[in-house]
């Protein structure tokens, strides 16, 4: 990104890979900065942005010089529209490479050496890009690789069945017998054989732990019967409501409705902040006296104490045998079974029974035994209220706009 009376030179550098979405995929030069290519590579970019090189079209004209200097992509700004042969990592891979001992470089502006210390050629043209491309024994390696440790061509140095060769040609890694870290090995990615350690018949990106790019891992699609190379997760393979990707996030079996064998499916346990993949049934997730089974059972909700919201908890409403999914007419707070003018609300608080007009069986109603002051649910104090003198009046305040208060009285 180049801007504000700047003026960049990109001298053997090379650009690859880069997925940017807007103006330039790899290189932006703003209307009043100026850059020069020497000897450069810029390939194989792929992001959404139309070019590769983007140049703001108020800029002057021959803002960017040196592209015929440098190899890039559709021969943008005159450049040479050859396929350098890099590997993934921007490295040369042969000395057949366009990009070696090209005729056409810039001697004076070379560097001295490459990105791995290597002198660049003092007598001809210098390879474009990073690299000096030098490979004594001619054997396709690298002079500067097989420093590493790594000499023998043909070897297979992390023995996942991958010629050393061929891993440094692929970008791959001769230390590590799976590059991408997703569970399968290098040979198991490149090759459908069991020759070479496949076990799903796909071939997949072994640079990249998500081939299809559908967020979920292939070493998972793989063990799990689906396809790598193809985009499935909005599928629903066991038809249980969740997603294979939502099932590959929850780490769910996607071909089990019911992953930890609780009796809830994991359609329910997902949605609600359950564990589908530990035994949680008889657990209560949300503290209301109900099981996270008899939740599921009752469709009430095991995240919620009052699932239909009426100020009634879920565990009152199924002792009570009303309905902990309905809020309106006898199922909600405002409702009075019994007609007896206690609503379902004043039941609950006062620990009435919404099924009897008197609770404690005293002959005194519940209604009148809550207007005079005596306890409705206690049948031995002949439904009156204590003795004036045993009560005592106890005054509090609250101030303030927004007051938060809690208060208990312990009395007979």
């Amino acid at each position: 990104y180049n801007e504000g009376n700047a003026v960049l030179r990109i001298a053997h550098c090379t650009i690859i890979g880069n997925q940017a979405s807007y103006y330039g995929q790899a290189v932006y030069n703003g209307y009043s900065s100026k850059i020069e290519l020497v000897n450069s590579i810029i390939w194989d970019n792929t992001g959404a942005a139309p070019s590769a090189i983007y140049q703001d079209p108020y800029a002057p004209a021959g803002a960017i010089t040196g592209g015929p200097t440098s190899i890039i992509q559709n021969g943008e700004q005159g450049g040479i529209n050859e396929n350098p042969m890099v590997n993934p990592s921007g490295y040369l891979t042969t000395s057949s490479s366009p990009a070696s001992n090209r005729p056409a470089t810039i001697l004076g502006k070379t560097s001295r050496v490459d990105i791995h210390g290597v002198s660049r050629v003092v007598n001809g043209p210098p390879d474009l890009g990073v690299e000096e491309w030098m490979d004594a024994d001619t054997d396709g390696l690298p002079d500067w690789f097989e420093l590493t440790g790594i000499t023998d061509p043909a070897g297979d140095n992390d023995s996942d069945l991958v010629s050393n060769l061929q891993e440094y040609s692929l970008g791959l890694s001769s230390y590590n017998t799976d590059t991408d870290g997703d569970g399968l090995s290098d040979g198991d990615e490149l090759y459908a054989d069991s020759t070479h350690g496949d076990t799903d018949g796909y071939v997949t990106n072994a640079l990249s732990s998500d081939t299809d790019n559908d967020g979920m891992s292939d070493s998972w699609e793989s063990a799990n019967g689906f396809n790598p190379t193809v985009v499935s997760g909005a599928g629903d393979a066991d038809t249980d409501g969740l997603t294979d990707l939502q099932e590959y996030v929850a780490g769910t079996n996607p071909h089990l409705g019911d992953t930890d064998e609780d009796t809830m499916p994991d359609f329910f346990e997902v949605t609600y902040h359950l564990d589908p993949l530990h035994n949680d049934a008889t657990q209560d997730h949300d503290g209301d006296s109900l099981t996270n089974l008899q939740e599921y059972t009752l469709g009430t909700r095991p995240d919620n104490f009052d699932t239909d919201g009426d100020l009634l908890p879920d565990w009152w409403e199924v002792l009570k045998e009303l309905s902990p999914n309905s809020s309106t007419g006898l199922n909600g707070h405002e409702g009075d079974n019994d007609t007896d003018g206690v609503l379902n609300l004043e039941e609950y608080l006062n620990g009435t029974d919404p099924h009897s007009g008197d609770s404690d069986g005293d002959t005194v109603s519940d209604r009148a035994e809550i207007d005079q002051g005596s306890n409705p649910t206690d049948p031995n104090d002949g439904g009156q209220p204590p003795p004036a003198e045993d009560m005592e009046n106890v005054p509090f305040h609250i101030y303030g706009d927004y007051a938060s208060w809690e208060m208990t009285v312990v009395g007979q």
